[in-house]
């Protein structure tokens, strides 16, 4: 991951939650779950969208020079492995929200949900140690009002974003082999 909003479309593709893997033949009949990032579904419309679905929202960062990582990327046509010297964790609250019943069952929903999206981000992020998720809370009084006909989770998720030197990196794009070839004029 290069920049926070991979994680996002990471675990938003992943079919525990996209519901679109021919290889997930223990899925069938599981219904994609609607993903939204920032300001693509604002808050005042939460209450008037169809559950279930998660909005991610981006938060407070923390920075760790503690553990650096690696990090491989292709330039000049070559796999090259670059230092990261710290890393970013991105920080999100992750807001998961199913159809509120008088009963039980919304809460098993619920739940379910969670389940789903914690397994997503463990297999589309590739392993717990590329994210931190730090605690949840769950639906309270206050939103019983906001969202009446919604129950609502709350998920700290902080996938860790390497820091890169970027003007190094980028500092090695290809030249196009005309310009190489006859040199550069200083008067052009």
């Amino acid at each position: 991951m290069l920049f926070p909003t991979d994680a996002y479309e990471l675990v938003h593709a992943h079919p525990y939650l996209s519901g679109n893997s021919p290889n997930a033949n223990f899925l069938l009949g599981v219904q994609p779950i609607k993903h939204f990032y920032g300001d693509q579904l604002p808050e005042q419309e939460w209450s008037k969208t169809a559950p279930p679905f998660i909005v991610w929202v981006p938060g407070r960062d923390a920075y760790d020079a503690n553990r650096p990582q690696q990090v491989k990327l292709t330039m000049q046509g070559k796999q090259r492995a670059i230092e990261a010297p710290e890393r970013c964790r991105a920080g999100h609250t992750v807001h998961i929200f199913v159809k509120r019943t008088k009963d039980l069952a919304c809460y098993r929903e619920l739940f379910s949900l969670i389940s789903r999206f914690r397994i997503a981000c463990r297999y589309a992020l590739n392993t717990t140690a590329n994210y931190e998720a730090r605690g949840g809370l769950q639906d309270g009084e206050r939103d019983r009002e906001r969202y009446p006909g919604l129950l609502h989770y709350e998920l700290d998720l902080a996938p860790y974003v390497p820091v890169l030197d970027v003007p190094n990196a980028l500092a090695l794009i290809d030249q196009p082999a005309e310009i190489a070839a006859r040199g550069i004029d200083p008067s052009e």
